[in-house]
């Protein structure tokens, strides 16, 4: 199957805003108690639905065709099925069929975090590529922690809102915080040379290990 770049662009585009106006129907519906969702469960909900298919518009890929290249179509092409089954989890009540759900978006990223590896493989030590390689690196840790908690687990004494939170943490932190990081290095590049830059690198290189300090802070 050949899909063109801009036939995936478009398709990015129809995904994310159905991804928004589904975000938004479904915070309405909860005013007048149509649908039962508390507020952390909504905030997955927004990485899931707007946060994944605006990121991968951004993530920087090399031209041409190539492994990486196909890769990153596949992941754009399949984001809103896996947005669609792994929201729906958050939809579900607690139990198996919400955990298979949930499931299906943890398979989906670790796609993500392949194309993450192949990305930081090609581009070494480069520091500005890497942000984006990191980020969907960590993506499955938050997958793992929405299926543990959509089977109501709560592993290492972990509340389950501390489970839920873990689980937004490595969503939002990677796909949006460690993005803007790489997307702000490739503004700076230019300068590689003044003080900008090397401010940047010792922010930047906190940045990548942040995510995993603090997802392992025990409560």
């Amino acid at each position: 199957m050949s899909l063109r770049p801009l036939d995936l662009s478009r398709w990015n585009r129809i995904s994310l805003s159905l991804g928004v106006a589904a975000w938004i129907g479904i915070a309405l519906a909860r005013l007048p108690g149509w649908i039962i969702l508390d507020d952390l469960n909504l905030l997955l909900l927004l990485a899931l639905c707007v946060i994944t298919p605006l990121a991968l518009s951004l993530v920087p890929l090399p031209r041409g065709e190539g492994s990486l290249r196909e890769l990153a179509r596949l992941a754009t092409l399949f984001q809103p099925f896996a947005t669609l089954i792994g929201g729906t989890s958050l939809l579900s009540d607690k139990g198996f069929l919400a955990a298979i759900e949930a499931l299906v978006w943890l398979l989906y990223t670790l796609g993500l975090a392949l194309l993450g590896a192949m990305m930081l493989a090609k581009n070494g030590r480069q520091l500005v590529p890497a942000s984006p390689a990191i980020a969907l690196l960590y993506v499955p840790i938050g997958s793992t922690w929405l299926v543990l908690d959509r089977l109501g687990l709560t592993p290492l004494g972990f509340s389950q809102t501390m489970v839920l939170l873990t689980a937004v943490h490595f969503h939002f932190i990677t796909l949006a915080a460690l993005l803007m990081v790489g997307l702000t290095g490739q503004a700076l590049q230019t300068t590689q040379r003044g003080v900008q830059w090397k401010l940047y690198r010792i922010l930047a290189s906190c940045m990548l290990v942040n995510p995993l300090l603090v997802g392992l802070e025990l409560p």
